[in-house]
């Protein structure tokens, strides 16, 4: 029993860690640019977790068939490389709060993702979900949007902002990285080997836009709080955070732990009106919450399906 409340602590923890990523990262963007932020963030957490790699599966653990890198690096592509350069280049745009509350949506994009390229079967009240979450995104998109600013406007694409499109764009791309991995664990991969070559493929993808397109000189020049922002999103919501959501799932249970996760965005809110003193409105917050019942009844709806 202690054991498990210990999961549950563990878990609420993260949601908290992830959910201040997002302040986090508005004043990193603001400091720097997507490109140098992102390969910054992952080449620590990259060592890091190659230290722990090293540690626990020595030189054997490097020694894997093509098929096995292939995946690695597509993960790494879509869950590191993509999802942090759109995810950074969103916070330039949006509050943190839009940001979490347009992520929300992920897993419901994960499931039309695997209804169409893995064949998953998705049953009437899964579809019911998915219509009530993306009915919740289009009323966030709407109700900020200058040109339109209520629950529904005719002309919904042309209200959608740069910085929305790249908000969908990242929850897509890690929507696509979901559905990798669960093919990667098929390949009896172990989520440290994942996220490990994940991330460290990733630095090194980063580190190519980053040389292309960012400023990698101007980190030598950086204040401390800087740093200690960079860590935070590089150590405790990137290392930390996902050895404490895999205790987590071996200590609750997958499925409880997975429907955590909705959580992240009504975090954020509550930290950015605690902390930040900022202000969201209760229609936007509604449809937030529009978008979080819309997954937990996708989720309920697939567990029971099978």
């Amino acid at each position: 029993m202690k054991i498990k409340y210990l999961g549950y602590i563990k878990l609420v923890l993260v949601i908290l860690l992830w959910g201040g990523v997002y302040h986090v990262a508005k004043y990193l963007v603001r400091d720097s640019d997507p490109f140098t932020i992102s390969f910054v963030r992952w080449f620590i957490a990259s060592i890091v977790l190659l230290v722990l790699y090293w540690r626990k599966h020595k030189v054997d653990g490097f020694k894997k068939p093509p098929a096995e890198w292939r995946m690695l690096f597509l993960l790494s592509l879509f869950g590191v490389t993509l999802y942090n350069l759109l995810f950074f280049g969103a916070e330039v745009f949006l509050s943190a709060s839009m940001v979490a509350i347009l992520y929300s949506f992920t897993p419901c994009i994960t499931v039309m993702l695997s209804a169409v390229f893995l064949k998953q079967k998705v049953n009437f009240y899964a579809w019911c979900g998915i219509i009530v979450a993306m009915a919740g995104a289009v009323v966030v998109i709407n109700l900020s949007s200058p040109t339109c600013g209520k629950f529904f406007c005719l002309g919904l694409f042309s209200n959608v902002s740069f910085g929305q499109i790249l908000a969908i764009l990242a929850s897509c791309s890690m929507a696509t990285y979901t559905m990798l991995n669960r093919q990667a664990s098929q390949m009896s991969l172990d989520s440290l080997t994942i996220t490990t070559f994940a991330a460290t493929f990733g630095a090194l993808m980063l580190f190519v836009t980053a040389i292309l397109f960012g400023d990698l000189a101007s980190v030598l020049h950086k204040s401390l709080i800087f740093w200690i922002a960079m860590a935070y999103v590089s150590i405790f919501a990137t290392v930390i955070s996902y050895k404490w959501y895999s205790d987590a799932i071996r200590e609750i249970g997958m499925g409880k732990t997975a429907v955590f996760q909705n959580g992240i965005p009504l975090a954020t809110v509550m930290l950015g009106i605690v902390f930040l003193g900022q202000h969201v409105s209760v229609q936007i917050i509604m449809a937030g919450c529009a978008i979080i019942v819309g997954v937990l009844i996708t989720n309920r709806a697939l567990s029971s399906n099978s």
